[in-house]
């Protein structure tokens, strides 16, 4: 090997150290940067082609290629506990910050249901007292508020959720985005035949926030991009593409926001599978639409079971002076309960003996049913309808067959005007009535609806209208004179044997946030019913029902008796349903603790697993830096000596 060989040999050699030193200064740099991985600068033998004595002559060395280090094994299993980690946090970051199962939290339902109990124990003791009305009345506002309350803190829970989850998705777009933009440009550098190892990295931070996120896995494509999709096989970053997400309100889900997404291809939207969604997103989304939506429908139930029941009892029961068909609570309405017939809809009065035959059906009367107000015209009564609805039944009494066809012919009467109501409004159609009249010779309307609100209100043509007779019959009875009546309207403050006009309701769903108290009683707390209405008595002789037994607390027990009720949508008592209510609430918190637990610990230990394969070491560092620096300066020793050899051979004569 000539000199200038050496020279030229120990002058690539330098230049290689420089490379490496400059990867180890590159290292050191990033000590502190998140997310980076050490990189290692490989060197390779040069051999020049050159023979001497039968061996080849090496040029000396030259950087091959500079890599991350990193254990596949490892990263492979650490988006895994990156979802578990995020869902965890998710969920029990928001339930965490629900307060209202908390029994030291003023106005709690607990404690506002046990008041209410306990201040109707009581009145129980002294039912005429005025200052225990006025108190009961307090804890029936203070029991409905704790109901709204409660429920509004659970619903503003869910609308943060709604806040934090548009934030989210957004973060989600930028980031499967950034995966595909950092594909297109890794597969270029491989190509060209770089290793873009910043850019790897880079990438892998964009993997796992994707990860926590929305507890998409990640897998490599065998070009160098990788691929993401979440647990149910959706894909999330295809190659180059990406998918992309939306928010928008979900009227099945009273209006809290779905996700929709275009798939890699840009086609879509589409409604994103239940559940699909993991990571800290799908935690946020459990907590809202199954955790806390329980929690609601528990709420619900629980106001609706108690309050309905205090109502089926205080409704016919009989409050100072005869006061009765009373609602304590409003907007849960009364149930239909066989106890009470009447309760079924409205209900007439004998009418098996009485001519009818002066009841002028050209007179119209209006029946509200459901909330809609409906005209009955009588004068389309066909002629055997006429003859059975204004028949003289005062010397021979109904038989059967009269009642069945006086039922029957009322019933035509008010389903045709339901048939006129739906065909004129399609999208907003009413159920028929249902009419009948029993043995006690009363005809009762009803609604067939379930599930809805079933109201029923009539207002007289006049006092010899169809209904007015058919219902009240005043003219020969006397039972109810609507005649001075300013509306001529059934009321539900008619007494029983007369008319009764119910409310009914039988959908439990947010009665929790309805749930109020009758401020008619608020107004006169002497219309809390405390008397069994059997007990009234008719003092003045007048036919009318007016005195109620003062000491008479009947009615109270019974309501009493409602606190250890097996409650039919609650499947337990008002105190059991509390109490696995709130259990279960704190069972779903402390497991959501646990899983974040579990899965941090697993997690932290992949990363303290990664950081000790993959972290910059500044002592390693050092150590590879002085290596370099030692082998550079015996590199420099070779030219120099070469130098100092071509000066010899230059000083020769």
């Amino acid at each position: 090997m000539s000199l200038f060989t050496m020279v030229h040999v120990a002058a690539n050699s330098m230049a290689t150290q420089r490379s490496k030193s400059a990867t180890i200064a590159h290292n050191l740099e990033n000590v502190n940067t998140p997310g980076y991985s050490r990189q290692r600068a490989h060197l390779r033998s040069v051999t020049s082609g050159r023979q001497i004595g039968g061996s080849l002559v090496g040029d000396g060395a030259r950087v091959a290629y500079v890599t991350q280090v990193r254990d596949q094994f490892t990263e492979a299993q650490i988006p895994k506990y990156q979802a578990e980690s995020g869902y965890g946090t998710g969920l029990s970051h928001v339930l965490k910050a629900v307060s209202i199962f908390d029994p030291n939290e003023p106005g709690n339902v607990v404690e506002a249901v046990s008041d209410y109990f306990q201040n109707l124990r009581e009145l129980a003791q002294n039912p005429g007292d005025t200052a225990l009305r006025t108190t009961v009345v307090g804890a029936g506002k203070q029991f409905a508020a704790a109901f709204n309350l409660a429920w509004e803190s659970l619903e503003e829970h869910r609308n943060a959720i709604d806040h934090t989850v548009n934030l989210e998705m957004n973060r989600v777009n930028q980031l499967s985005g950034r995966v595909a933009n950092l594909n297109q440009q890794i597969k270029n550098a491989l190509d060209a035949g770089v290793y873009p190892n910043d850019l790897m990295d880079e990438r892998l931070i964009a993997r796992d926030e994707l990860s926590e996120l929305t507890g998409a896995t990640a897998y490599n494509s065998g070009d160098g991009t990788l691929n993401m999709a979440f647990p149910n096989g959706q894909t999330l970053v295809n190659g180059l593409e990406a998918a992309t997400f939306e928010t928008l309100p979900d009227p099945s889900n009273d209006g809290h926001l779905s996700i929709r997404y275009y798939k890699t291809d840009g086609s879509g939207p589409y409604d994103l599978p239940q559940g699909a969604m993991q990571g800290r997103l799908g935690g946020y989304l459990e907590a809202r639409d199954g955790v806390i939506a329980e929690a609601q429908s528990e709420l619900d139930a629980l106001a609706f079971d108690i309050g309905t029941q205090i109502n089926n009892i205080h409704f016919y029961a009989a409050g100072k002076d005869a006061a009765t068909h009373n609602l304590f609570f409003d907007n849960v309405g009364v149930m239909v309960n066989s106890a009470y017939p009447e309760s079924a809809g409205t209900k007439g009065v004998d009418i098996t003996n009485v001519d009818h035959s002066s009841i002028n059906i050209a007179q119209q009367d209006t029946l509200t049913l459901d909330g809609v107000s409906l005209t009955l015209d009588w004068s389309t009564l066909t002629g055997a309808e006429q003859a059975v609805v204004l028949g003289d039944y005062s010397v021979t009494p109904m038989t059967a067959a009269d009642q069945t066809n006086m039922a029957a012919a009322v019933k035509r009467i008010i389903n045709d005007a339901v048939t006129a109501h739906n065909t004129a409004n399609p999208t907003a159609t009413i159920d028929p009535a249902e009419v009948t009249m029993g043995t006690d010779g009363m005809l009762t309307i009803n609604s067939t609806a379930t599930g809805s609100a079933s109201s029923f209100d009539i207002t007289f043509g006049g006092n010899n209208s169809v209904m007015a007779q058919l219902l009240v019959n005043n003219a020969a009875t006397g039972a109810v004179d609507v005649s001075n009546s300013s509306t001529d309207t059934l009321s539900d403050s008619l007494i029983a044997n007369a008319v009764t006009a119910v409310t009914t309701e039988f959908n439990a769903k947010g009665a929790a946030a309805a749930i109020a108290m009758n401020l008619d009683l608020d107004e006169n707390n002497d219309l809390i019913a405390t008397a069994d209405f059997a007990n009234v008595t008719d003092e003045d002789l007048d036919g009318i029902l007016d005195s109620t037994p003062n000491g008479d607390a009947s009615a109270l027990f019974s309501m009493l008796d409602v606190q250890n009720l097996d409650l039919s949508n609650v499947g337990n008592t008002a105190n059991g349903g509390l109490n696995d209510m709130i259990t279960s609430f704190g069972v779903e918190v402390n497991a959501a603790e646990a899983l974040l637990y579990s899965a941090d610990l697993s997690l932290n230990h992949l990363k303290s697993l990664r950081e000790s394969i993959s972290g910059v070491s500044i002592d390693e560092e050092l150590v590879e830096l002085e290596a370099s620096q030692r082998a550079y300066q015996g590199i420099a020793k070779v030219i120099t000596t070469s130098d100092q050899m071509m000066d010899t051979l230059m000083r020769i004569k």
